[in-house]
């Protein structure tokens, strides 16, 4: 499938998840940045906006929510956001992880965990990964509860990360899969009505309160009133 027959298709964006390492072997990173390169000049042809998701690894830790995964995790967001910013890639909008592990973040580590980082350290770390892009970035959930979601992007606000949305899922619908489980559709149902509606109600409010619109940072609000007028006087 072409992003120009997503296009055809009626697509408004296209979005490819990657999984990457910034410090694995050129042989493997350079498949990757290949591929990328492609696609991004393929959405230039198609005009149509590419949002890339990175996701990051380590071979060498393969629990991804292990303290020691915790301490590379850092380096590898940040060095992934900084390689998939060049301009060659034609990226627009990243979708990233935040660049710490939240529970190991003194004031959020769970009950026995000894954090790894202040919250001026993850605040410095978020200030970091917010410097090394030059367009816009969007937070995933990695799939963390949606107390902690919201306790990311609450912080993230905090720390003046000048991130410009989210895009996930599982922090806001994860814990409807027990209740499937214990009381079928019908209870499924109900716990997505209520609070399932309300996960989703209550990250809207922090991303009103924290997040950055798109054109605050980059420009473009003019060009944006300009085609509203045109459409208007059409």
């Amino acid at each position: 499938m072409s992003l120009q027959r997503l296009l055809d298709k009626g697509a408004d964006a296209a979005k490819v998840l990657v999984y990457y390492n910034p410090n694995d072997k050129p042989e493997i990173n350079d498949v990757k940045h290949a591929f990328l390169e492609r696609l991004g000049n393929e959405g230039l042809a198609a005009d149509i906006p590419l949002f890339v998701e990175i996701v990051t690894y380590d071979d060498a830790i393969p629990d991804s929510k292990s303290e020691a995964f915790a301490k590379e995790k850092t380096q590898l967001v940040i060095d992934s956001m900084k390689e998939f910013s060049k301009e060659k890639y034609h990226i627009d909008v990243i979708k990233t992880e935040v660049p710490v592990n939240f529970a190991y973040v003194e004031g959020y580590t769970p009950k026995g965990v000894a954090p790894l980082y202040t919250k001026e350290e993850a605040a410095e770390h978020f200030a970091a990964a917010n410097d090394a892009v030059d367009r816009p970035f969007i937070y995933l959930s990695a799939g963390v509860s949606a107390e902690t979601f919201r306790n990311e992007l609450t912080f993230a606000g905090k720390a003046h990360t000048k991130y410009n949305g989210i895009l996930g899922g599982r922090a806001t619908w994860l814990d409807g899969v027990e209740v499937y489980a214990q009381k079928g559709r019908d209870g499924l149902i109900e716990w997505l009505n209520t609070q399932g509606k309300q996960n989703v109600a209550e990250l809207n409010d922090i991303l009103n309160e924290g997040a950055t619109p798109w054109y605050d940072w980059y420009g473009g609000l003019d060009n944006i009133e300009v085609f509203d007028k045109k459409v208007m006087n059409d």
